[in-house]
């Protein structure tokens, strides 16, 4: 007697995950992102700059405002490394490049220090929303681990019931 076929004659691709940068992608490429301003900066400080000014400007603004979302695309969703580290390298690189702005031209400073700021609160914001529910998951595993007999104990209260004296006087009957 023939049996059933049990898995499909196509197997599925396994689930892969999100293709995040590591913290160490993110040092180089954090690195290389100080050394374009770098270059920039020298470059406003030549002479015949001053012809190609609003262009240089423009180009600066949009390399930021890439390199700004390609940061909160990197954001941590695994144990590949922590958010202390993400927001860490997140904030120095952010100072130094405003700093690097700020030597460029200052009112591209303002806007880029507004920008880095955006992109650091919902940077902060999604990474809350990350370690809370990791929090949350590693109390839920704890709860549910299995005790030496293999049996799941059943979710306890924390929180005592209060406790309620009823006195009862007799009453008289007719």
């Amino acid at each position: 007697m023939k049996q059933p076929i049990t898995q499909p004659l196509i197997p599925q691709p396994p689930n892969l995950p999100a293709n995040k940068f590591t913290i160490g992608n993110l040092a180089t490429i954090s690195f290389y992102h100080m050394f374009i301003l770098i270059v920039l900066f020298l470059a406003v400080r030549q002479p015949e700059f001053f012809e190609y000014g609003k262009a240089l400007f423009s180009m600066i603004a949009v390399f930021e405002v890439i390199f700004g979302l390609a940061f909160l695309n990197s954001i941590p969703d695994s144990n590949k490394y922590s958010a202390v580290q993400f927001s860490g390298l997140f904030i120095s690189n952010g100072v130094v490049a405003n700093n690097i702005i700020y030597m460029i031209n200052h009112h591209l400073f303002w806007g880029t220090a507004i920008w880095w700021l955006f992109c650091f609160l919902i940077a902060v914001a999604i990474i809350g929303k990350d370690l809370t529910s990791k929090v949350c998951c590693c109390c839920l595993s704890e709860l549910n681990k299995p005790t030496p007999t293999g049996k799941v104990p059943p979710l306890q209260n924390t929180i005592p019931a209060p406790t309620v004296i009823v006195t009862v006087s007799p009453r008289k009957l007719p």
